[in-house]
């Protein structure tokens, strides 16, 4: 197949009617930047005020808040592909973050791609810890951030991210980015230093936002007494995860009922764009990179990952489909540690996960299946894509992993 010297932008035009949320300023302070990020397409500044510093907010109109634009600057025509240059344009700043359901205290920012210094692009930009929100009725809702018992970790402070977790990920990702692992990466840490509290955010009618310090969010046990809230601005090729578990728990949200009948709208859309990402990444026109060579690609790239951070002595720890991107990279690195006896588990539940037969609802297959009804010739393709192919096409890309020097 030819190559071709694309910038990949895969289909970003079918989310243009997903959920969004509004999100506004907070105090706040830059307190780490990726250096290897000198081509970023946002201004950070350690120890500056950010305007992506912010927080969910259901009555963004009462703070007095205009939308912040992102503008289109320039094409660095000097970069091979050209990467465009984009500024944030505003006095003010609300964003309207797009949602999905299964990632309850993250919002994305934006599709616009750009590069790392040694030439990676990257599509996604999303912020992590900048509220919360949960779904009643197929619509989202902003509810204020709580934490749950005495445990210090920040996933028990729902709706924020602790700064220490937030470091070790940047740490990590750095780590095994170096060693060839395909992952996100972390272009910035914003330490807020207020929240946005909600008061009867249910109610449409009384609902009412306001700024409140951490000591008052923490007095109200809306975040724990020892986590140091952040905002993580992060940069993925597609934020879509190959499982996204809903907030209500069960099959993946994508897979949502309509008058009684399973709707597959958003899974495909998912799929399609992150398919035409990775065609037009490795260089094959995406008419040419059918989806049995684009379940392959996922499946053994998914597989090197593994293998590669297993050959350096790092394991995953929570190695599953919902931490696996649809273009293959591995992700969310909290739980990453040097515990080599957890390789076995890491290996046998991302490779059943990812691979297992066509009753799981958490890997490859229920693409698969949501593709049921496409023309004779993708049903050929598709049909070749059994369980034992698969987990061949895993274990090469493992072996590749292990091998690699």
């Amino acid at each position: 197949m030819e190559k071709l010297k694309n910038i990949p932008i895969g289909n970003p035009e079918v989310y243009k009617d997903r959920e969004k949320l509004p999100a506004v300023e907070v105090e706040n302070q830059v307190i780490w930047t990726n250096p290897n990020f000198s081509k970023m397409p946002f201004d950070f500044k350690v120890g500056e005020q950010s305007k992506l510093g912010v927080f969910y907010s259901t009555d963004p109109d009462n703070l007095e808040l205009r939308n912040a634009k992102i503008r289109f600057t320039s094409l660095d025509k000097k970069t091979n592909p050209p990467v465009a240059r984009y500024k944030i344009e505003s006095q003010d700043s609300k964003f309207d973050l797009e949602t999905r359901e299964g990632q309850a205290r993250n919002g994305l920012l934006s599709r616009i791609v750009f590069e790392d210094n040694d030439g990676r692009l990257y599509r996604d930009v999303g912020l992590k810890g900048v509220g919360r929100f949960t779904y009643q009725n197929g619509k989202a809702w902003i509810v204020n951030p709580y934490h749950s018992g005495d445990r210090v970790s920040q996933d028990h402070s729902f709706g924020v991210r602790n700064e220490s977790n937030s470091r070790y990920d940047a740490e990590i990702t750095e780590k095994l980015v170096k060693l060839g692992v395909r992952t996100h990466r972390i272009l910035a840490i914003i330490k807020i230093n207020e929240i946005i509290a909600e008061e009867d955010a249910m109610n449409k009618q009384r609902r009412k936002s306001r700024k409140i310090s951490l000591d008052e969010a923490k007095e109200k046990q809306y975040i724990h007494p020892k986590v140091n809230p952040i905002v993580e601005v992060r940069a993925f090729g597609t934020v879509a995860r190959v499982f996204e578990r809903p907030l209500r728990g069960g099959y993946d949200w994508r897979e949502s009922f309509v008058d009684g009948k399973i709707n597959l709208s958003c899974l495909i859309e998912d799929l399609e764009d992150a398919k035409k990402l990775v065609a037009e990444e490795i260089g094959i026109e995406n008419d040419k990179f059918g989806y049995y060579d684009y379940f392959k690609w996922l499946v053994k790239t998914s597989g090197k990952n593994l293998g590669i951070m297993h050959k350096n002595g790092y394991t995953h720890g929570y190695a599953t489909t919902m931490n696996i991107t649809l273009d293959g990279r591995i992700v969310d690195f909290d739980s990453v540690s040097r515990d080599v006896s957890r390789i076995n588990s890491d290996y046998e539940t991302l490779k059943d996960t990812l691979c297992g037969n066509r009753s799981f609802r958490d890997g490859v297959n229920k693409f698969i299946l949501a593709l049921s009804e496409k023309d004779e010739k993708t049903q050929e393709q598709l049909n070749n894509l059994t369980e034992e192919k698969l987990k061949i096409f895993f274990d090469e890309g493992y072996d590749e992993g292990l091998e690699k020097k």
